[in-house]
């Protein structure tokens, strides 16, 4: 299926306009070892119309990469049993954004020398729903202060 308006015809064989979007709802993977903050994320992402996953350690990230389209992995940087950059590496090598975590004052230092998103904790439900949708292409409005 494919987002109306963004729809192919064919006149004669002329291709009129093409279809580049399917209509699915974005899957995110949130991958945290704290079993609260996924809860949290879980309902706040859902309430944003965003399908998701939940994995507790990179092992378990690495099945859902492997079993579904992720669209955007949300990951912990401190994330049982893995490095960072491995799990992170994994999900970029499949066709996923990543967009990285940490409260820990040293980690947020090295995030701030790389490339990937990030977001430092605590952070507002308007913030991540903010850094998502940009990521995945979408349009971003709405504020919400609460934070996560």
């Amino acid at each position: 299926p494919y987002l109306l308006g963004e729809w192919s015809a064919w006149a004669g064989g002329d291709v009129i306009a093409a279809i580049d979007r399917p209509l699915r709802r974005p899957h995110v993977l949130i991958a945290d070892s704290e079993p609260r903050i996924v809860k949290i994320l879980k309902m706040v992402l859902g309430e944003h119309g965003y399908r998701m996953s939940s994995a507790g350690s990179a092992v378990e990230a690495q099945v859902v990469i492997d079993s579904r389209w992720t669209d955007l992995v949300l990951m912990e940087c401190e994330l049982r049993d893995s490095k960072r950059i491995d799990l992170a590496a994994y999900a970029k090598d499949r066709g996923s954004s990543v967009v990285l975590m940490s409260g820990d004052p040293d980690h947020i230092a090295q995030l701030e020398k790389q490339d990937d998103p990030y977001l430092i904790k605590p952070f507002t439900i308007a913030t991540l729903v903010g850094v998502i949708k940009s990521i995945l292409g979408q349009p971003v409005s709405g504020k919400s202060p609460l934070l996560v």
